[in-house]
């Protein structure tokens, strides 16, 4: 039983040889990570909020208007009858913020100081992730060639058992002999098993790098 699990293991946990190249030579775009996302946000309404603060102190000028008909009568029925008396009023407001406390340069200030803190966090975020992307190509790599040698033990393993088998049967081989290649091809088959593990690991290390890792259903 042990056997027939690990076998249906073996054929069903292989990595794409072609998808790892690609992944390899796949270029950072900075703009896919999330945190990068997130600092951009910021940056932006920050400087939406500084435009708006900066022309807080603009000169505002608002008209109005008003038209109507008045009639002199109290009773219902000679509103019909009666003549009535246009009216109507036209002016400009016009208001300009003077002093307010210095709190207008502050709320610039704090602005201006959260778009450069924005900046520099995005600086430092593009070092970190460049650092931590080519971090998880060296790993990555190093567990492609660890696993290629995992894949040629592990067939080197099943072709002496094989030749064990064989001889075995022909009388020309011993019990030992067999039990000895089964435990070395059992070994490597969880050798590759643990190698082909850390490979995906790695994958997925080198994908949420470069921010197109994606949890598929």
């Amino acid at each position: 039983r042990n056997r027939s699990v690990i076998l249906w293991l073996l054929d069903n946990l292989e990595l794409n040889n072609t998808e790892m190249e690609t992944l390899l030579t796949e270029e950072l775009n900075i703009n896919n990570r999330t945190e990068m996302q997130l600092l951009n946000t910021v940056k932006k309404l920050n400087e939406y909020n500084l435009t708006r603060v900066k022309k807080s102190n603009l000169p505002t000028v608002v008209a109005f208007g008003n038209f109507g008909l008045a009639s002199n009568t109290k009773r219902l029925p000679e509103l019909f009858t009666l003549a009535y008396f246009p009216s109507s009023m036209i002016g400009v407001n016009a208001s300009m913020g003077l002093f307010d406390g210095g709190k207008r340069k502050y709320a610039l200030e704090e602005l201006k100081y959260n778009i450069q803190k924005a900046e520099l966090d995005a600086e430092n975020l593009e070092e970190g992730v460049t650092f931590e992307t080519q971090s998880a190509r060296t790993m990555l790599t190093n567990s492609i060639k660890s696993l290629n040698t995992q894949k040629a033990n592990m067939a080197l393993a099943e072709k002496v058992y094989d030749i064990a088998q064989r001889k075995s049967k022909e009388g020309v081989g011993s019990t030992v002999e067999v039990l000895q290649a089964q435990t070395a091809l059992k070994e490597s088959q969880t050798n590759y098993l643990g190698a082909l593990y850390d490979a995906t690991i790695a994958k997925i290390d080198l994908q949420k790098a470069l921010g197109t890792f994606k949890i598929t259903e």
